[in-house]
Formats: structure tokens, sequence, C-alpha cells
């Protein structure tokens, strides 16, 4: 089961949500998120947290839809966006997506992009997804598509990876925690072949590298 959840940060744009919309089988929207299903004329299964960021007006129309509510106290130890998390893995789902996760907010972005790596571990893929990026634990793989930019963040002391279809290509590259080395890889080829092969990190897929390097 593919399982969708969408938070109050920044979207995916117009009709790349209603695409990932389409495309779930179960979708939990985190408080806040709200916004971007009425924008749509579209609702979620679930409409999850507590309820701090959502319109009064807003709340009430989700509940005249008659989407399932799922309440949680102001005060927890987990955000919207894992408790969400925890509903879908609970209700089955083998694959996440997640939007609205990256945004101001960088402490609830970075907590949001270390359930990636956690979620990996047990076995089940999770990404991220904004207008320009795509953000995912890091995996041996397939990656699409040409033009766009790759990054490999390592969150162990090291990561060796290699990866081809790139204009620079590794072998078995070791990249330290912390070095700018495997940031902004542009795809040459139809798609990219990484491999990973100890240590872990992110990998990020960017669509607009060339003309924002910093």
């Amino acid at each position: 089961m593919r399982g969708l959840i969408v938070g109050s940060g920044e979207s995916a744009g117009g009709e790349r949500f209603r695409k990932e919309v389409e495309q779930a089988d179960c979708i939990v929207c985190a408080d806040g998120g709200a916004r971007y299903f009425l924008r749509a004329n579209l609702y979620p299964d679930i409409l999850l947290g507590d309820m701090d960021s959502i319109h009064p007006g807003d709340l009430s129309r989700m509940q005249a839809a008659g989407v399932e509510i799922v309440r949680h106290p102001p005060k927890k130890n987990d955000t919207d966006m894992a408790l969400a998390v925890q509903l879908l893995i609970e209700k089955g789902a083998d694959s996440i997506r997640m939007i609205g996760a990256t945004g101001t907010r960088l402490d609830h972005t970075l907590a949001n992009m270390s359930l990636l790596v956690s979620l990996a571990e047990q076995g089940i893929p999770v990404s991220i997804a904004d207008m320009h990026n795509e953000i995912s634990a890091l995996q041996s793989g397939r990656i699409q598509k040409k033009g766009d930019y790759l990054s490999l963040l390592p969150l162990d002391e090291t990561i060796v990876v290699s990866i081809t279809g790139v204009k620079y290509p590794l072998d078995r590259h070791t990249i330290k925690r912390g070095s700018s080395l495997g940031v902004s890889n542009e795809i040459i080829a139809e798609e990219a072949l990484l491999t990973v092969h100890r240590g872990r990190g992110l990998l990020i897929q960017s669509k607009d590298g060339a003309n924002e390097e910093q």
C-alpha cells in the first residue's frame, strides 16, 4: 500500500499535488496541510494532529466531508508528521511519500529528513518531495532523470559509493561526513546508477541546481 502524508510546509505544486493524491492508496493530512486539499477541492482519508495550525473553517469542511479525524494533544513526544508515519505503517503501508514536509521551519524539515533513514532501516522506503527537490535515504538503485542534480550527504562518519551516468562518476569512493564532494552532481545519461557499498546518508535530487549553486 502506498501512503501519502501532506504537511503544512512547502507544497509540491498544484498539478503534482493532484498526481500524488491520485497515486496514493491511503492519504493522511497532518493538521495545517488541509489547506492544500481544500484549494484543490480534494480531501484526505484522515486528518491527524493537535489541530493547532489548521483554520477552524477548514476543520469544519473536513468534518462535513466525512474525513476521519485523529486528534492528538498539543503536548506530545512526536511531531504530527511522525505520528502520521506511524499511523500509515499500522495500516500496512509499504512505501510512504511526504509532501509539505519542508519549509521555513528548519527544525521540522530536519526532523522529517531524519525519519527517512530510520524507516529505511525498517525496510520501508519513504521520500520527501517539494517543488524543487526529492529527498530519500541513501540506497542503491537507478535514478532518473537526465538534467537533474544529485547530492549524496553522509550521516555516518563515511560512506562508500559508486555512481555512473553522472558528470562526475565515482568508483567505490569514500565521502566523509561534512565533505561537499557529493553535492550537485549532474545526471548526464537517461538514468544514473548508484551503488551504496557502506554507510548511511541522504540522497537529494534537485531540479534547479544549475542556476542556484552557491
